[in-house]
């Protein structure tokens, strides 16, 4: 988010007579949701604990592309007979098992 953006937002947000208590206000349902569904605010898990998973699916998520460092631990995922879906059409699908 740009400076001017969120400058603007508090700005209105002030006019009409609001507070931002934080940063994390201009990003919506981020704040009440990330904690509830993943027990942490908006924590980013780590790619090794794709070991841990029986079932992976690449839902609009291009792996080899968006996140080149961790890529080997999608691809490896294959080789200990976990499921990776992709359901998309995308550069993901030559490490994923089905499409």
């Amino acid at each position: 988010m740009s400076m001017v953006s969120y400058a603007s937002g508090a700005r209105y947000l002030s006019l009409i007579g609001g507070t931002c208590l934080s940063f994390y206000d201009w990003y919506c349902d981020l704040p009440p949701a990330s904690p509830m569904t993943w027990g942490e605010q908006t924590d980013v898990p780590e790619s090794a604990d794709w070991y841990n998973s029986s079932y992976i699916i690449a839902w609009g998520s291009n792996v080899p592309q968006t996140r080149t460092p961790d890529a080997h631990f999608f691809t490896e995922v294959r080789y200990i007979s976990r499921a990776s879906i992709s359901p998309t059409m995308c550069a993901a699908i030559p490490t994923c098992r089905c499409w």
